[in-house]
């Protein structure tokens, strides 16, 4: 009887930076935007690199996304949720072979329906795989571990018409002091109830107990869809025990700015 090379795979997903060791990277972004109105087109690419020193097989496909401030990413079927634009799309290749050194451009194209109903942020997901061919040419039994990165990049489709304005809304859920390690973090969870996409960066503003300003302290900016949520950290000074008050801010690219008091005490 034939004795069958075994392959554990280890996937890895990359959705917000690149690894300089991999062997296929997206070196263009791993997020496009596209500011459309209803009824138009746009077209964009994403351009994958092979860095290793192997031919690799590579297979594209569609995903929606979500995501929510406890760290939890979900990847689903393409045009399940509710702001999905992943059946708006054309995508070519859907498979090649990328040599060492090759650099192959993915273009996809999106069309906007020409529908009254649609208005806001609409994104998904294109996936870049590197297919994983199991070996079954032995006659002896081995097992081999491989480690492979699957790109999710984010297509996201803005769609508003000429002076319309779109509703956008930050909620904060919860607002906690982590004193845990060295230096305390304020945690900020929050919840994008708006239209479109935010991004935001949360900054607190602290006084001391006797009301002079400490500083203003942010967070790194990060961005919500509508319908998800996401946890900002900001990284606090020292601080002696004692009650403070602050000044929570969140700033979002598009001019939109909410302020919370956060009174809160050091012990």
């Amino acid at each position: 009887m034939k004795k069958f090379n075994y392959t554990i795979l280890i996937l890895l997903l990359v959705s917000s930076f690149n690894f300089a060791f991999a062997g296929i990277v997206v070196v263009n972004g791993l997020s496009h935007n596209h500011d459309l109105q209803k009824g138009e087109m746009d077209k964009g690419v994403l351009i994958v690199r092979n860095n290793g020193s192997i031919p690799e097989n590579i297979v594209i496909y569609q995903k929606d996304f979500l995501f929510n401030h406890k760290g939890e990413s979900f990847y689903e079927e393409m045009g399940s949720t509710p702001r999905s634009n992943a059946n708006w799309m054309i995508i070519n290749p859907i498979s090649f072979i990328i040599q060492p050194q090759e650099e192959v451009e993915v273009v996809y194209e999106i069309r906007i329906p020409d529908s009254d109903t649609l208005r806001g942020t609409y994104w998904s997901t294109i996936m870049v795989e590197p297919a994983v061919e199991v070996d079954t040419s032995t006659e002896e039994l081995s097992v081999s571990i491989r480690t492979v990165l699957r790109y999710a990049v984010q297509i996201v489709a803005n769609i508003s018409s000429d002076n319309e304005v779109l509703n956008s809304n930050l909620n904060f859920l919860e607002v906690q002091l982590n004193t845990d390690g060295n230096n305390p973090r304020m945690l900020v969870d929050v919840e994008n109830t708006g239209e479109i996409m935010l991004r935001t960066q949360m900054g607190i503003h602290i006084f001391y107990p006797d009301g002079t300003s400490m500083g203003i302290f942010k967070s790194r900016r990060s961005r919500t869809y509508p319908g998800t949520s996401k946890r900002y950290v900001i990284e606090l000074p020292k601080l002696e025990k004692g009650e403070y008050t602050s000044t929570l801010v969140a700033d979002s690219d598009n001019d939109e700015i909410l302020g919370v008091e956060v009174p809160f005490i050091i012990n």
